[in-house]
């Protein structure tokens, strides 16, 4: 029987000296990222700063801008007010017009009420009145009658005109079929 030799373990593929210098190699490969890294947030940062900057400046304007044309939109609204305002009469002229319409509307109070447009106790009334209940009686009776007919239906046999027989028949069917 053959038995193979014992296989011994292999030896590091790297020395140390290798291993130390591939170490120091990717030591400096990090450090060059992290610096990279930092440059970048550092331009990130004022990125960010220049653009909250640049829209608290946007807001600044668009709201002169709103304010502008604001002010340019009211503006005749307000030379109309003013106008209408410098219309108005005075305190005590406006006190004289109150006063004149207090006693207007006492005077009114003191007037009898106006006399009815038309006398309920009136001929005329009274025979609109009976014409209009009879037109109605009229109308329910006639859709009554209509409705629900009061006529007696008698019932008539008819005329036999021809003599059905209706009793099965004896004869035989020619041909038989597998349908119905």
């Amino acid at each position: 029987m053959v038995v193979p030799p014992p296989v011994a373990p292999e030896p590091l593929l790297v020395t140390t000296p290798q291993f130390l210098s591939s170490l120091e190699r990717m030591a400096l490969d990090l450090d060059r990222v992290l610096r990279d890294m930092d440059r970048r947030e550092v331009r990130l940062g004022k990125a960010l700063a220049a653009r909250a900057a640049l829209g608290a400046g946007a807001e600044a304007q668009l709201a002169s801008v709103i304010a502008e044309r604001v002010d340019a939109s009211l503006g005749g609204f307000e030379h109309r007010v003013t106008k209408q305002l410098a219309r108005l009469p005075s305190e005590v002229a406006m006190q004289d017009i109150l006063a004149r319409l207090e006693q207007n509307v006492q005077t009114l109070a003191k007037l009898p009420p106006p006399p009815p447009l038309v006398d309920p106790n009136s001929l005329a009334m009274q025979f609109a009145a009976i014409l209009a209940g009879a037109l109605l009686a009229l109308m329910l009776f006639w859709g009554l009658l209509h409705r629900y007919p009061w006529q007696v239906v008698v019932p008539v046999k008819p005329t036999p005109t021809e003599i059905i027989d209706l009793r099965p028949e004896t004869t035989q069917p020619k041909h038989r079929s597998k349908h119905p």
